[in-house]
């Protein structure tokens, strides 16, 4: 909160001025998930605004819109595992979704390759020497800089959704986790054990 309120300083802005909430819905760290959207909430019902929410994946596809290859951002999942999904760019800069957002091992994202794939996302960090391994020349790689998620895309991509309303609703909409939490897994073993 104290960030928000600097940001809003820094803007010369009043928090009343906010007419709406873009917000990044994930995949990503549930903790950090969970954390944005309940304040995306509290601020959206305070204020009696309306929220839209983005793929953290295409938010980051957006950071490369005019890349000729299959654009493949890529978050460390943990566990081995990626987030992945592929997108294409064009030459007016729009970014076009090819798959659904997955959880997978960096060996089967590179088996759903199927040409010049451009990668990016923080999960390049750890995988990046298996897709090249498995991938060779058609694997390659945007600069570090452009690893995280930018505010601007997730802006960009949510106003066709505010025109079109396609607002979320407060009390029901949840982040898009794709797997369960490692709390979820460990109450229902349990569960299962009595």
């Amino acid at each position: 909160m104290p960030s928000i309120h600097n940001l809003f300083e820094e803007a010369s802005l009043k928090i009343r001025d906010l007419q709406g909430i873009a917000l990044s819905l994930g995949p990503g760290s549930f903790t950090g998930l969970r954390i944005g959207a309940s304040t995306v909430k509290g601020l959206a019902y305070a204020l009696k605004i309306p929220v839209v929410g983005v793929s953290t994946l295409e938010a980051l596809a957006g950071n490369v819109p005019y890349h000729s290859a299959v654009i493949c951002p890529v978050l460390d999942a943990r566990k081995k595992e990626v987030y992945a999904a592929f997108f294409q760019g064009d030459e007016g800069g729009t970014i076009t979704r090819k798959s659904e957002d997955w959880v997978l091992s960096p060996e089967e994202l590179c088996r759903r390759a199927s040409g010049r794939t451009l990668f990016l996302g923080n999960g390049v960090e750890g995988y990046g020497e298996v897709l090249r391994k498995n991938l060779g020349s058609l694997a390659s790689f945007a600069p570090p800089e452009l690893s995280l998620p930018r505010a601007l895309n997730v802006a960009k991509l949510s106003l066709p959704k505010f025109g079109a309303a396609q607002t979320l609703d407060l009390f029901s909409f949840t982040p898009i986790y794709i797997r369960r939490s490692e709390a979820e897994i460990h109450f229902d073993a349990k569960e299962q054990r009595k």
